[in-house]
């Protein structure tokens, strides 16, 4: 993954260093994105802070079980 990429669920950004491109951290956890550096957000993927199309990638991994189908659309942009 390049370019910029939204890291859902970032928790304290475990998976950043793999990702090789421009990280924004996303999670509900305030305390996590405490601790990280760079461009964070305190939201839930239920309803993104942002427009459609902004990231180039989106990392999700391990928040299957933290989620509901219906925020699927919203992490793939559809209106």
């Amino acid at each position: 993954m390049s370019g910029l990429i939204l890291d859902c669920g970032s928790g304290e950004g475990v998976y950043h260093p793999r990702l090789k491109g421009n990280v924004v951290s996303l999670d509900v956890d305030i305390e996590a994105l405490h601790k990280l550096k760079g461009q964070r957000a305190r939201a839930s993927v239920h309803r993104l802070p942002f427009k459609d199309e902004v990231f180039d990638s989106l990392w999700a991994c391990a928040i299957i079980e933290h989620v509901t189908e219906e925020c699927i659309p919203e992490l793939w942009g559809a209106p």
